[in-house]
């Protein structure tokens, strides 16, 4: 990646997403998950399907620079950062977009184990045409992440807080995250990048809508 910081002229967008939609509706719908499938989606996996279901309509954020020229990818295919002992691994769930949350799922799952146990295939961690980074998991409220070349897009997720807002002139507790959006310039330009970040926050907020039917 940090070939990428000198060669690739970045430029980085933020964003705050309401998470209490997509939290209520994981616990909805995790009851079903566990029963019939022994599954439990996290929010990673609905992250995963939504960055893929976005990309399918920004396909500039699926491309890559070759020599002069810019190729869209055939595929999107998702990659998630994740630390190992030996250093960050992307793992790359393949055709995100066309795949269901189930085999989401299974797949991260699977991927994310056998990276602790060292078995996977050079394929799986180079597929990748855009990486999602997430520090979730820490006191992190946001963060800059580094393209991943040759792709053109990287999202970076900091922690789930709280957050006092005005809904309606009434005070409400709200908890949100915060996305960082970075993207290589020489590709993408400002507006399409502020309005991929844009509809990916909408997709997050109304999942009813985004998930239901998958």
């Amino acid at each position: 990646m940090s070939e990428s910081a000198f060669n690739a002229p970045h430029i980085y967008f933020f964003s705050e997403v309401w998470l209490d939609p997509l939290l209520q509706f994981r616990e909805e719908v995790l009851p079903v998950f566990e029963k019939h499938f022994n599954l439990r989606p996290s929010i990673n996996d609905f992250l995963i399907k939504a960055v893929a279901l976005n990309i399918a309509d920004f396909p500039m954020l699926n491309s890559q620079l070759k020599g002069e020229e810019i190729h869209i990818m055939p595929e999107i295919n998702i990659g998630l950062a994740v630390a190992m002992p030996e250093g960050l691994i992307v793992l790359a769930i393949p055709c995100a977009d066309r795949a269901g949350l189930v085999e989401i799922i299974r797949h991260r799952a699977d991927l994310v184990a056998r990276a602790r146990e060292g078995k996977l295939t050079l394929q799986e961690i180079e597929r990748g045409t855009f990486t999602i980074s997430s520090l979730a998991q820490y006191d992190i409220t946001h963060f800059t992440a580094i393209l991943n070349p040759p792709q053109s897009g990287i999202l970076s997720v900091g922690k789930t807080d709280e957050k006092v807002v005005l809904v309606e002139g009434q005070v409400r507790v709200r908890r949100i995250t915060r996305l960082g959006l970075s993207v290589d310039h020489r590709i993408v330009d400002g507006v399409t990048a502020a309005d991929f970040l844009q509809h990916l926050k909408l997709k997050l907020e109304r999942p009813a809508s985004t998930f239901m039917s998958l």
